[in-house]
């Protein structure tokens, strides 16, 4: 038994070189395919690589694209803000304006009544003079004067009108 022991050691030995010979080329071709898999995917992944930084560019125009868009949108924004602010303010000055303009319109309707009274009150002084008066160049002259005085003085207030409406125009053009 001790000699076929060691025989059958060395055929078991042999047998197990062979079986892990056998292996090792089933796991050496295993290797080679894992090697060939894994060069197939590096490929793969190279191309993915470069198809996402395509990608990725692409994506960055639109994002650049929607940033501008975004500051321009706000621009417009704080533009409208201070338009209406500006708005507000000139409104409230044309308001104010017209009601300026208002009392000065009133103020030449009244001038205009008192001077149609002073032209009625002339006109009665005038068929009344002959009769009443016989220095009637001295009345006429009194007369006169204080109709030219009536009509200074509603002169002077429609230029004083008339400057103030030329005021508030240019005021209101340079707003």
């Amino acid at each position: 038994m001790n000699e076929s022991n060691p025989i059958e050691e060395e055929v078991r030995l042999v047998r197990g070189v062979e079986g892990l010979e056998q292996g090792n080329k089933a796991l050496a071709k295993e290797l080679r395919d894992l090697e060939f898999k894994l060069l197939n995917k590096k490929k793969e992944a190279n191309t993915l690589l470069e198809d996402s930084e395509e990608q990725r560019k692409y994506l960055l125009e639109f994002v650049d694209k929607e940033n501008d868009l975004v500051q321009g949108i706000e621009f417009y924004a704080s533009e409208k803000k201070k338009m209406n602010e500006i708005y507000a303010g000139v409104s409230g000055r044309y308001d104010l304006n017209m009601s300026v303009l208002e009392g000065m319109i009133k103020d030449v309707g009244f001038m205009k009544g008192e001077i149609g009274a002073l032209t009625m009150k002339m006109g009665m002084l005038e068929e009344e003079i002959p009769g009443r008066f016989r220095d009637a160049d001295n009345l006429d002259k009194k007369i006169k004067g204080t109709f030219i005085r009536a009509l200074n003085d509603l002169r002077n207030r429609v230029d004083v009108v008339e400057r103030k409406a030329k005021v508030l125009y240019y005021k209101k053009e340079n707003i």
